[in-house]
């Protein structure tokens, strides 16, 4: 009981999500045709989600104070995948316009419908693992013990900077000064998913927005191809360009405009019954 009650739960579940997930890797490596890292990186996730379940329950943390607020979910949620498709093809149209980026057009009718579901099941699956997991658990989890402000920001820099860790420490990516380029747009990123959270009440929409750039990002190869230096890395047009340092800069002042139009025009609109 005293492990979730914990100021430090967050770390402890962390930290044996990680050993658990590595010796099921390293015992499952012979027999699966995967790395050993990707292994320990999907199985330490479904541990990590497993212990965030007992631990809500044993904090009595309740729905409405994880996000799960269902009042206008399904509107809030449309609201944010719409928002999340047009703005993410408004900047890679930017991009293209300033040369920044050149799309290869690559689209298959015979393979559409396909890569398409495959692509929306992934994003509503990543999305909903994330929001659940930084704007819904860690976020309470933090304001629990500290103010609003602190948690807000907590957040952000924390899920801003895992996606930094991921590919250089994990996926063994070398790095590079457009890595810091990348960060200004995953750093705006985190912000709107945050004051999204906030300002609507739920993680609904935060949900929505989060999986229409998944969504976008995902199908880059069935409507267009933008190449950058490693191929399928996780530098999507939201993170910024590999190729040029400008791409992550107009990334970051796009998303600060997206941060503006939502606030002036969305959330009001989501707040009328």
């Amino acid at each position: 009981m005293n492990y979730f009650n914990s100021k430090f739960s967050v770390l402890y579940e962390a930290f044996t999500a990680a050993v658990i997930g590595f010796v099921i890797a390293v015992a499952a490596h012979g027999f699966i045709g995967f790395s050993v890292v990707k292994i320990w990186t999907r199985t330490s996730a479904a541990v990590f989600l497993a212990l965030i379940i007992l631990d809500c329950r044993f904090s009595k943390l309740t729905g409405r104070e994880l996000g799960l607020d269902t009042s206008l979910a399904a509107k809030k949620y449309i609201y944010g995948l719409v928002s999340g498709i047009l703005s993410l093809c408004i900047l890679l149209s930017a991009f293209s316009f300033f040369r920044l980026r050149c799309p290869d057009p690559d689209f298959l009718w015979s393979s559409f419908l396909r890569r398409a579901v495959t692509a929306l099941f992934i994003a509503v699956a990543v999305s909903t693992f994330e929001e659940f997991v930084f704007r819904g658990y860690l976020f309470s989890k933090i304001k629990k013990y500290s103010s609003l402000r602190v948690s807000f920001w907590a957040v952000t820099v924390i899920f801003a900077l895992l996606h930094l860790v991921k590919p250089v420490f994990i996926d063994g990516e070398k790095f590079l000064p457009e890595h810091l380029a990348a960060m200004f747009g995953i750093t705006a990123v985190s912000y709107i998913l945050m004051d999204s959270r906030i300002k609507t009440g739920n993680l609904f929409f935060p949900m929505g927005i989060h999986a229409g750039w998944v969504f976008i990002m995902k199908t880059k190869s069935i409507f267009l191809d933008v190449p950058t230096h490693y191929g399928d890395s996780w530098f999507l047009p939201l993170f910024g360009s590999t190729e040029y340092f400008e791409g992550g800069l107009v990334s970051c002042l796009f998303l600060v405009a997206v941060s503006v139009f939502l606030t002036k025009k969305i959330y009001p609109a989501l707040q009328k019954k």
